[in-house]
């Protein structure tokens, strides 16, 4: 069953229905940033889940959910850029935020199994692209 307003002209002109809640603006963007779901939205407010929803249609022209998205969307940005400035005091914070908010995850794919790996052929290949040898690679690297 869908949702309809039930707002109209009375009989006498008036307008019938219930008024319009009052939703602060900037308290529900912060709440989109700071990435809270609907239902916490909606206890924060005060409001229903529908009254949210007819209420980011006229005032972004989208539904909550769209509208929701690209205040999440700013929330990251400003997380990330706290994350720059965290990090030089608190790096196992700043990974942790990365990883929960941002999709940074540590990628065991990209670890390179030891045992399936050659070195030397490897280096042999930095060697080549230097035109040094093999010896003074491992010298200058500190690898002997």
């Amino acid at each position: 069953m869908a949702y309809k307003k039930r707002v109209g002209i009375g009989a006498k002109g008036g307008v019938m229905g219930r008024p319009l809640k009052e939703i602060d603006q900037k308290l529900f963007e912060n709440l989109c940033k700071i990435h809270c779901t609907i239902l916490e939205v909606c206890d924060v407010l005060a409001v229903d889940d529908m009254t949210l929803n007819d209420w980011c249609r006229r005032t972004y022209g989208t539904t909550f959910s769209e509208t929701n998205k690209r205040y999440k969307s700013e929330g990251k940005c400003s997380l990330r850029r706290w994350q720059f400035k965290q990090a030089e005091n608190n790096v196992a914070m700043a990974i942790w935020l990365g990883k929960q908010y941002l999709g940074q995850a540590d990628n065991p794919q990209d670890i390179i199994d030891n045992a399936d790996f050659d070195y030397d052929t490897k280096l042999q290949s930095i060697a080549d692209n230097e035109g040094i040898t093999l010896e003074e690679l491992k010298a200058r690297e500190g690898l002997s």
